[in-house]
């Protein structure tokens, strides 16, 4: 049985030049599983770096290699997964050995490729500026040079040395694809052309082995790697070949399955709508003459044979009538004969009767027989033969008008089919041209967005949306407004950052501690988590660790408590809706107050041992201290007049996020607000129940209930970093994070989700 399966080969010619460390490798995994995980391929190139570091680099790429094919070896979470995984682990470990190092290090001087391929899929991340090239082969000896980092945005990437690897590029190749990766020197004496030439037309050991020759005499001064990938249909068990003209390494084997189509596949459909539009430019005149004058051709064909068939239904329907005409006449003519003989024959055998009229015999005769036989086709038969009489009863000039006013008739009402048809066709050309606008913004919305280009990717995604409203809304164009609004909402995701959870994982379900549970607000101190039901004015704690709850009921009604706040692990802030607050011990079961104000409170928040009150009618924050009875009278904390009326929660990590109910957010330090620029998100935020943060986190949490979904930002930037929503997310009303172990837990629909994350 046929089978799609990956040749891979590697070039290392090194000059021996201190100033610079290179290397390429294949990593050689037990064959079973380079079966299940892949193949690790990559380049480094290193540029006047000290030795410690240098060999820290090399250190860490090797254990990404080892880690990345360690066990576990099951892939619930999909290949790209786990090579993401390692490549964040040797993020932290690069950012490490930087800090560390005495020597002050350009991250600019560092290239580095590494690229994962499983059962003909590729996974490409890079640091610095390397190549990778795709050779695509569109017909026979009719290849596209894609330059994959280049158009996806990633040429020459900025260097942050906490996120070296900081993008993951993946596609599919066929065997209609060749992969090329190298570094700079190979392409300042080797062009792109030359190179698609040797690699598409050779084995990659052979092909390599042709570039090796051309770059030799330059290798005493030059520094040059490659690997060249290519798939290629085989019968048999195949045998990966690897060379290296420095030390002659031994072959390996690789087994790839055909793969689907993902984003280095946009990259290819790119370049060829690029030549697709702009090949017509380039064609000779006298090709554009010919396709003009036999598209015209056929428009001449077309319209004689339309209105020929036309012409001939009408002549047949006036033979079909003269002939109706004639019959009719000839039987009539008949029937006067045999009357009239038949009547003289009685009148000569009997002298006395009554002499009868044989005109008026033979029409009454007739008359009756015709009643008698007369049917629908008769009755048409007769009309159009009266009608007939009338005209030939005219004079000359009254029958030139009456076939001239039939000609202008014919035309007029000729001229209104047309017309009909000329507006329907303009409909559906208009319709057509907006559904290919469509299309044509989409996929510049794709392209955009895997180019990293956000702002041009939602413009186009708008322009999309607004033409989507003008195709008609009938059942001819239903299904291709479905599959438009599809991939609308597809891109939409993607922008918005969107991930879904199917079934996200369950930590405590408080339905079965009280199936009418009314939960209102929810807190976290070390490993507890603290809920509060004011069906049955309960508060859960929940053992995180022993993933066990127990329930206390208090020893009295606390009217509505509607935010909870902890103060250690058996003490919990209450909050009601008559802006009352209670201290309360779990252990000894008592309830006592804290705060003697008469302010409404809008919210609470506690911070480093002092409590923080959002009165919002008087568009303020009071800071208050710890003391013996509770809490003190406070201190007004905002300093510089900002309205916070609207205010709706805040959150505190040393300064203070605020947000509203149309999710517009403020940040005060130290009583004064800064300036702040977080994204619009799509759909927007309604009505926020919660916002989080703290000193340990980069992100803002916001928990938008209407809407279903945990929306991140980066503090730093006010960019959408991820949105997370699900099904299960009804009725949200609560969310903490522990920003150090990387979790989110969520408290809906009497139930407490946990969401691990990268953030």
């Amino acid at each position: 049985m046929n089978q799609l399966l990956t040749s891979i080969s590697k070039l290392s010619m090194d000059s021996g030049k201190s100033s610079a460390v290179c290397d390429a490798f294949v990593a050689k995994p037990k064959p079973e599983l380079k079966s299940k995980l892949g193949t690790i391929v990559g380049i480094i190139e290193l540029f006047a770096q000290p030795d410690e570091f240098v060999d820290k680099f090399f250190e860490i790429i090797n254990d990404l290699e080892t880690e990345y094919y360690l066990p576990p070896f099951e892939t619930e979470g999909g290949i790209e997964k786990r090579f993401e995984e390692c490549l964040q682990r040797a993020n932290r470990r690069i950012h490490k050995a930087i800090n560390d190092s005495v020597i002050e290090l350009e991250p600019k001087n560092i290239n580095s490729l590494v690229a994962l391929i499983h059962h003909g899929k590729i996974y490409l991340s890079q640091i610095g500026q390397n190549n990778a090239l795709l050779f695509h082969r569109k017909k026979q000896y009719d290849y596209i040079i894609v330059d994959i980092f280049s158009q996806a945005g990633d040429k020459t990437s900025k260097i942050n040395s906490e996120k070296m690897f900081s993008n993951i590029i993946n596609g599919a190749i066929t065997e209609k694809d060749n992969l090329f990766f190298c570094n700079d020197s190979v392409l300042e004496y080797i062009s792109q052309n030359e190179l698609m030439e040797i690699i598409t037309e050779e084995s990659p050991a052979s092909a390599l082995k042709e570039i090796e020759s051309i770059l030799k005499k330059d290798s005493q001064d030059n520094n040059f790697y490659a690997i060249a990938i290519e798939p290629v249909i085989k019968e048999d068990k195949f045998t990966e070949q690897l060379i290296v003209s420095a030390n002659n390494t031994m072959p390996e084997i690789e087994k790839p399955r055909v793969p689907s189509q993902t984003s280095i596949n946009k990259l290819i459909s790119t370049q060829e709508n690029t030549e697709k539009y702009l090949a017509p430019s380039m064609a000779p005149n006298w090709k554009k003459a010919l396709v003009i004058t036999v598209w015209g051709l056929r428009v001449v064909t077309k319209f004689i044979i339309k209105y020929l068939k036309i012409i001939s239904l009408e002549i047949i329907k006036l033979s079909k009538v003269t002939f109706n005409y004639i019959y009719h006449k000839f039987a009539k003519q008949k029937l006067n004969n045999r009357d009239t003989s038949t009547i003289n024959s009685d009148q000569s055998l009997n002298p006395n009767k009554p002499t009868i009229d044989p005109s008026e015999n033979t029409q009454t005769s007739y008359s009756h027989k015709l009643k008698e036989n007369k049917n629908l086709f008769d009755t048409i038969s007769d009309f159009i033969n009266r009608q007939i009489t009338k005209f030939v009863s005219l004079n000359k000039l009254q029958k030139s008008l009456f076939i001239t006013g039939l000609v202008l008739i014919f035309f007029f009402s000729q001229s209104m089919v047309w017309q009909g048809q000329v507006v329907t066709n303009s409909e559906k050309t208009s319709t057509s041209d907006i559904i290919k606008q469509i299309e044509d913004n989409l996929n510049a919305g794709e392209a955009k967005n895997i180019f990293n280009d956000e702002a041009g990717s939602k413009e186009s995604l708008q322009l999309a949306i607004n033409l989507l409203s003008q195709i008609p809304n009938n059942n001819k164009y239903q299904a291709t407004k479905n599959e438009l609004q599809s991939r609308i909402d597809d891109l939409n995701r993607s922008l918005q950052k969107i991930v879904y959870l199917d079934n996200p994982e369950t930590i405590s379900d408080l339905f079965n501690q009280n199936e009418s549970a009314d939960l209102s607000s929810m807190t976290i101190s070390g490993n507890y988590i603290f809920v509060f039901d004011n069906n049955n004015q309960n508060i859960y704690k929940i053992d995180l660790e022993k993933k066990q709850t127990i329930a206390k009921k208090l020893p009295q009604n606390f009217s509505n408590v509607r935010k909870i706040a902890a103060i250690d692990d058996n003490k919990v802030l209450l909050l009601n809706n008559d802006s009352e607050l209670y201290t309360y011990n779990l252990e000894t079961n008592l309830a006592e107050s804290s705060l003697t104000n008469k302010d409404k409170i809008t919210d609470i928040s506690l911070y480093g041992g002092k409590l923080y009150a959002l009165i919002a009618d008087k568009g303020q924050i009071l800071k208050h201290f710890p003391v013996d009875t509770g809490y003190n009278s406070g201190s007004s904390w905002i300093k510089d007049g900002t309205d916070i009326t609207d205010i709706v929660t805040f959150t505190i990590d040393g300064g203070i996020y605020t947000i509203n109910d149309t999710g517009n957010i403020k940040y005060l330090l130290s009583g004064k607000l800064m300036a702040t620029n977080f994204s619009e998100v799509n759909p927007a935020i309604s009505s926020p129940k919660q916002i989080f943060t703290d000193g340990d986190s980069s992100y803002l949490y916001v928990l938008d209930q209407n809407n279903q979904r945990i929306i991140v930002f980066e503090k730093n930037s006010g960019n959408i970093k991820t949105q997370y929503s699900s099904k299960e997310f009804s009725n949200m009303k609560s969310i903490i994070i522990n920003s150090k172990e990387k979790k989110i837990y969520v408290l809906a629909n009497k139930k407490i989700y946990l969401i691990n994350t990268d953030n």
